[in-house]
């Protein structure tokens, strides 16, 4: 089972690491050194490696991402939330804040 991204970012730290590598099935990587090491044995399906990227982003970028570039239709719920954060962005940046 894959582990969080957060533990795949740590041991990438913890062993010197530059940069996590995540692919389509192939294990997480890491830049060590300059050169590539792996991080597990498990290859990474696609979902996996999509759902490690996102988890990355804030909620309203990886909806975004998930909407435009994905093909993902978000749920109703989901759609309202969306219209609701970019009202109260605009909000703010009207200098309508407190």
């Amino acid at each position: 089972m894959a582990r969080e991204i957060t533990e795949y970012l740590r041991e990438t730290i913890a062993r010197g690491g530059s940069d996590l590598h995540l692919s389509a099935w192939a294990p997480a990587c890491a830049r060590v050194n300059g050169s590539i090491v792996s991080l597990d044995q498990e290859l990474l399906d696609p979902t996996t490696v999509r759902n490690l990227i996102l988890d990355t982003l804030s909620p309203g970028i990886a909806v975004v991402l998930s909407v435009f570039f994905l093909g993902e239709r978000p749920t109703i719920w989901q759609a309202s939330g969306i219209a609701i954060t970019l009202v109260g962005v605009g909000w703010v940046m009207r200098g309508h804040a407190a």
